[in-house]
């Protein structure tokens, strides 16, 4: 039986014919970073900056408590009362409070804060956490968001006929939250963060995880990392593109990536547009054609 050395450079080498193959630019890692799978709760923004105060008004903060311990996930308003975010930040949860109208995670005073509880969780019936598939939960809240100009309004959801995970390859998106923005960093921001990502061409991202013997499908897409950008991202948050119209459009949310921001592989997103149905179903969202 092959030692785990030997099999990670023959695993390697197998990759790297294959990336010749795709015409993969090759991130710069060892083989041994192959076996190193991000944690969905590792949360990393690298090479970003302090958001704007106009910038990502439908960004939403859920703070999420099991037991005495408390987690930081990011969500995205898409109506004036509800929340879409990943699955896995909030199963097993004991309970959870929503904040909106801030970018930072301390009281600004003169800042429009409102914080709310959810009605309810939804979680979508095929959610696997084991294999990070259907990562995608809507929070209802009890209380309608108030929008206020350019601090607090919703995303808007891509059209039906934006479905396929390869709508958006090579766009440029954004992603934000109050993640890590190096990896020896030990906490979160205290300000929201905000940096732009790549949408990877998604035959590419399917090959690269291949080799990692995960199968991708259309429910996912990926950015790749290029120096700038998010393995991770704050989980939950969404990715975001400025479509012609000049309108903010939510392609993607937050689900998994790498271990080290530094191997450059590609941050994993649950593609919105594979569940507009479902999204409209529990929450009355109008879809465009």
């Amino acid at each position: 039986m092959p030692s785990s050395t030997s099999l990670s450079c023959l695993l390697w080498f197998s990759f790297s014919t294959l990336a010749v193959v795709a015409g993969l630019q090759l991130p710069s890692f060892s083989a041994s970073s192959l076996w190193r799978f991000i944690f969905p709760n590792q949360i990393r923004i690298v090479g970003g900056r302090p958001a704007l105060n106009e910038e990502c008004p439908y960004q939403a903060l859920i703070r999420a408590y099991k037991g005495e311990v408390s987690y930081i996930c990011g969500g995205s308003i898409i109506s004036d009362q509800h929340i879409l975010t990943a699955a896995h930040c909030l199963q097993g949860m004991d309970y959870m409070l929503v904040q909106v109208g801030s970018q930072s995670l301390k009281y600004q005073p003169g800042t429009p804060i409102f914080q709310v509880s959810p009605k309810d969780v939804i979680f979508h019936k095929d959610y696997d956490q084991y294999l990070m598939k259907n990562d995608i939960a809507i929070i209802p809240l009890k209380y309608k968001i108030p929008y206020l100009l350019d601090y607090i309004k919703p995303v808007r959801l891509p059209k039906l006929s934006q479905r396929e995970p390869d709508v958006f390859d090579d766009y440029q998106a954004r992603i934000s939250g109050w993640g890590k923005v190096h990896d020896s960093d030990t906490k979160a921001q205290a300000n929201l963060q905000t940096a732009k990502v790549t949408v990877m061409p998604f035959w590419q991202c399917r090959i690269y995880f291949s080799i990692m013997y995960y199968e991708l499908d259309d429910s996912q897409i990926c950015t790749l990392y290029q120096g700038s950008g998010t393995c991770n991202g704050d989980s939950g948050g969404g990715l975001v593109i400025e479509e012609e119209d000049g309108i903010e459009t939510i392609i993607g949310i937050v689900s998994f990536g790498t271990q080290l921001c530094e191997s450059g592989s590609p941050g994993v997103y649950t593609n919105v547009g594979a569940y507009l149905s479902w999204i409209s179903q529990h929450t009355g969202v109008h879809l465009r054609q």
